[in-house]
């Protein structure tokens, strides 16, 4: 009787590890479809509602390792920063996509590269700008931004650079003074950046620091 039990056993073992990676393989279909079916819409059409509803189901997915895996393979950085520039006005899809791209880079270093290589920085600059009165927005452009600049000297060296990042980060800063949020991660961004580098701490020194207190 034990020695059946115990093979009942096993077949339940076997079962629910097909269960598991049958839910797996369907999982990664869902993805690549996910995904193809965003770069038919940004290449193609200009179907908002599907795309909002894509996007929506992704954010679900930003943090398994084989959905950025895809994200990876299949290019969608570019994608995305197309898709930006294409609804440069739409807070909705802008939200989206920043949400989206925020969680994927979290953990994940060779995405954040990416978004430096691919000159995501330039559309997010405009993106600020044009929603400098939208806290969702700027919430979530300042997570990307602490997540590129935390730990990476060299990512850090390339926001000095352009000195027009730290007048836009000046304008949040006053135009969100009360909200705990972006200000949170304003100072986590500015924190990052004087972490490695003499040049922001002159420049914070120059004015930013009467803000900061």
């Amino acid at each position: 009787d034990n020695d059946n039990d115990n093979d009942n056993d096993n077949d339940n073992d076997n079962d629910n590890e097909n269960d598991n990676e049958n839910e797996n393989e369907i999982l990664i279909k869902r993805y690549i479809e996910l995904l193809n079916s965003i770069c038919v819409i940004s290449n193609n059409n200009d179907n908002n509602f599907l795309l909002i509803k894509n996007l929506k189901e992704c954010e679900n997915f930003c943090f398994e390792e084989e959905f950025k895996q895809l994200i990876i393979e299949k290019q969608m950085i570019l994608i995305f920063k197309q898709l930006l520039i294409k609804n440069l006005y739409d807070v909705k899809i802008q939200i989206l996509i920043y949400n989206i791209l925020s969680n994927i880079i979290s953990e994940n270093n060779f995405l954040k590269e990416l978004i430096i290589k691919f000159e995501m920085i330039e559309i997010i600059k405009q993106s600020m700008i044009i929603h400098i009165n939208n806290a969702d927005i700027q919430n979530l452009i300042y997570s990307i931004f602490m997540y590129l600049t935390y730990d990476n000297s060299k990512n850090q060296l390339l926001f000095i650079e352009r000195k027009e990042f730290l007048l836009l980060i000046k304008q949040s800063m006053i135009y969100f003074i009360s909200n705990s949020d972006v200000q949170y991660r304003i100072i986590g961004t500015l924190y990052n950046l004087t972490d490695t580098n003499r040049i922001i701490n002159d420049l914070i020194k120059q004015g930013f620091l009467s803000l900061l207190i």
